[in-house]
């Protein structure tokens, strides 16, 4: 338990730090730096042009001493994961060489305990293995790989980090780096390309997705959001939004499924593209049941107020509106709609890193004292959210930290 304290801790002094000395630096996605020294009477804009990276106002190397031990802790950890961690192990410990894989690559599901997993993740298991890798190392690469990935969506997205990195200790940190394991695979792979989004790289941006679906096939979701970036949402759209969230709720609250009339066209397009998808197909409708934590619901249903009421004026201050537009509708239909099919709501972590975005850009354009009631309200939700999460899942099973260092 103390691990997680120290961790926590450090996020928030760097988070803090930003507070107390009321600077920070803000990264445009069209190459812009804007420094904004806050004051007490209001902001100050200070536009430099870039070709390079734009580098954060504040010294990076807190952000990045932080993504490293986060990095470390994941991947050096000994049998955390749950009955996941057991699964992974398993097949990892069953599979064989890469030689022997490839031979073996039509009927590797039948040979081997791969537990029906994606051929992507058990090729990359059997090339570990063909490294003289274990499984702990192969973890460990898992681990930096996912970091990595997400230091280059916040050094090009964020103008806070440490405010987006107290949301993912909270929303995301343990299921999706200890648990989840393929999906950290699938979702380092969407934050190193959604700027393929921004510029219209369809083939680059699909390509990508389809490899991610090699790992995941959830992830095969991600093509949605390439979509909807085409599609042109105005600000009285999110007022819609807002207004007819009430009675979806009363529809997921009256426990109407929804997805139930689209059975016999599921089975369709499970027999067209194989007995894999109309497994998967079956299983999204058979996951209906019990409803997500109303928290999850209440807290989105915040930040896009904030962002429908401050729309303007984050457009203005340089937040990337459309594409934090695209990421709130796949989380509205996630969490308003579809909040009780439980294969629907694990993908929701995918768009949760743009609530640091928003609500960042959100701090600057306010006056100081809006800012502390964020931040006060992020630092309470997510410590609450993260240490309960500590205690609740499998009895406490993330309480005590093991590493391979102590096995």
């Amino acid at each position: 338990m103390f691990i997680w304290i120290i961790v926590f801790s450090i996020c928030l002094l760097i988070l803090l730090r930003e507070l107390i000395q009321k600077k920070v630096g803000l990264l445009c996605g069209q190459g812009y730096a804007l420094r904004l020294p806050v004051r007490n009477n209001g902001i100050r804009f200070f536009l430099s042009q870039k070709n390079s990276s734009v580098k954060f106002y504040y010294k990076s190397g807190a952000l990045i001493v932080l993504l490293l031990i986060l990095a470390f802790i994941v991947g050096v950890r000994y049998q955390m994961g749950g009955t996941d961690y057991i699964i992974y192990e398993t097949s990892y410990d069953s599979l064989p060489k890469i030689s022997t894989f490839i031979k073996n690559f039509i009927s590797i599901h039948s040979l081997y305990q791969t537990f029906g997993h994606e051929e992507g993740w058990l090729l990359a298991m059997a090339a570990a293995k063909t490294l003289g890798l274990n499984f702990n190392a192969f973890l460990f690469i898992n681990s930096v790989f996912f970091f990595s990935c997400l230091y280059k969506f916040l050094k090009r997205y964020s103008i806070n980090p440490a405010l987006n990195i107290l949301i993912f200790l909270y929303t995301s940190f343990f299921y999706w780096t200890m648990v989840a394991m393929r999906q950290s695979v699938t979702l380092g792979i969407f934050l190193l390309i959604i700027p393929f989004i921004e510029k219209g790289r369809f083939f680059k941006y699909f390509f990508w997705v389809l490899i991610a679906v090699m790992f995941h096939r959830a992830a095969i979701i991600l093509i949605l959001p390439y979509i909807l970036y085409r599609l042109n949402f105005k600000r009285r759209f999110f007022l819609f939004l807002i207004v007819a969230s009430i009675p979806l709720m009363a529809i997921s609250f009256f426990g109407i499924n929804v997805l139930l009339p689209f059975k016999g066209l599921f089975s369709i397009i499970g027999r067209i593209f194989g007995a894999a998808t109309a497994y998967k197909f079956a299983a999204l409708i058979d996951s209906y049941g019990t409803q997500i934590n109303i928290l999850h619901t209440f807290q989105f249903l915040a930040v896009l107020i904030i962002f429908y009421c401050f729309y303007n004026k984050l457009k203005q201050a340089g937040l990337p509106m459309k594409l934090c537009s695209v990421m709130l509708i796949m989380l509205y239909f996630i969490l308003i709609l579809f909040n009780r099919y439980e294969i629907l709501t694990r993908i929701k972590d995918y768009f949760y890193v743009f609530y640091g975005i928003i609500l960042g850009y959100f701090c600057l354009i306010n006056k100081c004292k809006y800012r502390n009631i964020i931040y006060a309200t992020v630092i309470c939700v997510c410590a609450l959210g993260f240490f309960r999460y500590i205690f609740m899942f499998d009895e406490g099973h993330f309480m005590n930290y093991h590493t391979v260092f102590f096995k």
